[in-house]
């Protein structure tokens, strides 16, 4: 049985679903728009990534699939491309931890069409929690405080070092420009935004407001665009003395054209000190679907909108100039994967907070 919470104030979120666990163990669980009433999830499981059709309600309409087995990934990225293919990313421990970054493009079928090996033990390389974009305007894999320009074999093009802190960020392109969300420092209270053209080179920065209720906001790994005046990021949050590790609650932030904080709200709702970890939030018209995983257990809840308009958001949100995909020599623009054991179970009813903060955002 479905559980609906209807929040009774005008706002943004309307229900949210009670969460659904999926059928198969594993990690970093990415959930993506596909046909009408369907969608795609990805899973880090196997030390590779699978995949499984659902439905609306996040029932099964295929079984979990393997794409990529046994390849020794702890972490994945993964990201789907304009061609109906998709590009994953993965980080191992080879000779020392995180120590290698291996890149690959798969097309509609799920089927390899080529790979490299972006970091090839790196001693000290922190290539975990990484994060994958693939557009016309700019298709590569970004980790640490690098960023490597891929093409559409996954060969590397060419790489770049990065001001900003890519693990555990967000990579999104809309009209031509590159969103980068990241963390602001190892116990930030706000989120960066940075925008760049399709060679990554600076052209905003801004410091995002959030209201998570605790001591730190971390991993905003997913930034969309929800009309012409919304946008939505989805992070962590955490009191650092309620959770252990790097575990705590799912949060989605909405952010107005002028990036003034219009409202955030508690998706998952763990009491501590187990919590939850690795968010992931897409779009289909007024759906949000949300994910993340548990004591490697992935869950998803189904949020409804209200009062937002719609633009053409087909994952990935890319409105810019058609072209190869690469680097600029081509012409073109800490968690581990899983471990431990137990369900953890969500405190039930499932309880929503929200606060609105009418303040605008500080400005770069």
């Amino acid at each position: 049985m479905t559980l609906l919470i209807t929040l009774a104030q005008a706002a943004i979120v309307g229900d949210i679903s009670e969460p659904v666990q999926f059928e198969l163990a594993g990690t970093f669980a990415r959930i993506f728009p596909a046909d009408e009433g369907h969608w795609d999830v990805a899973l880090g499981a196997g030390r590779g990534i699978k995949f499984q059709t659902v439905d609306d309600d996040l029932g099964s309409v295929s079984q979990f699939e393997d794409a990529l087995t046994d390849q020794g990934f702890i972490d994945i990225a993964v990201t789907p491309c304009p061609d109906g293919g998709w590009l994953v990313a993965g980080s191992g421990n080879v000779d020392s931890h995180n120590d290698t970054l291996w890149a690959y493009r798969l097309d509609a079928n799920k089927q390899v069409v080529g790979n490299s090996t972006v970091v090839d033990r790196q001693q000290n390389a922190n290539t975990n929690d990484m994060v994958a974009i693939c557009t016309n305007t700019v298709t590569g894999v970004g980790w640490a405080n690098n960023f490597a320009f891929l093409d559409d074999q996954a060969q590397v093009t060419g790489t770049r070092s990065m001001s900003e802190f890519l693990m555990g960020a967000g990579m999104v392109v809309v009209d031509g420009l590159v969103y980068i969300t990241a963390a602001g420092g190892p116990d930030p209270k706000n989120i960066t935004l940075v925008v760049t053209d399709g060679n990554l080179d600076v052209q905003d920065t801004r410091t995002l407001e959030v209201d998570v209720g605790g001591d730190r906001v971390y991993w905003p790994q997913r930034m969309l665009k929800l009309d012409e005046d919304t946008w939505v990021i989805v992070s962590m949050g955490r009191d650092n003395s309620q959770f252990q590790a790097d575990e705590g609650n799912v949060y989605l932030h909405f952010y107005d054209a002028s990036w003034t904080h219009l409202e955030t709200t508690q998706i998952s709702q763990y009491e501590g000190p187990l919590g939850c970890m690795r968010p992931w939030v897409s779009r289909s018209g007024d759906t949000l679907m949300v994910s993340w995983d548990s004591e490697i257990r992935p869950y998803g809840v189904r949020v409804t909108m209200g009062g937002v308009g719609s633009i053409d958001t087909a994952d990935p949100a890319d409105s810019g100039d058609s072209g190869d995909s690469g680097g600029p020599g081509d012409g073109c623009g800490g968690c581990g994967g899983g471990s431990g054991a137990g369900l953890v179970l969500l405190a039930l009813p499932l309880m929503l907070r929200r606060r609105r903060i009418g303040q605008s955002s500080l400005f770069g």
